[in-house]
């Protein structure tokens, strides 16, 4: 299959549980989802396929929350929103360094 530089496919994975991914790919043009409730309705129905059970589903404010309540609703489970700072680097605005949670633990990327 023939791209041109216009389609150049993003790749990449939805993560859950501690080994679980789901392999998704978008085209430069057309976002994977309409919305983050659809990215998380979509989640919740590969979870359901799973047939695994999971206890909590933890949402990262603020973007992450809207994803994590479809699928904890799907899943008859609690949604715990965690609140995080992201520690940027000065050089580059959307690189995140690492982060600071709302408990006040330091996180940093490797």
């Amino acid at each position: 299959m023939k791209s041109s530089e216009n389609e150049r496919k993003i790749t990449g994975c939805l993560t859950y549980g501690a080994y679980t991914r789901i392999p998704l790919t978008q085209t430069m043009d057309r976002p994977i989802f309409s919305d983050r409730t659809s990215a998380g309705d979509f989640l919740a129905r590969k979870i359901l396929e799973t047939g695994k059970i999971f206890d909590v589903v933890l949402g990262l404010a603020r973007g992450g929350v809207p994803v994590a309540v479809p699928v904890a609703k799907s899943l008859h489970i609690p949604l715990f929103p965690m609140i995080a700072r992201k520690i940027g680097a000065p050089w580059e605005k959307e690189l995140a360094l690492g982060a600071l949670s709302e408990n006040g633990g330091l996180y940093w990327n490797r």
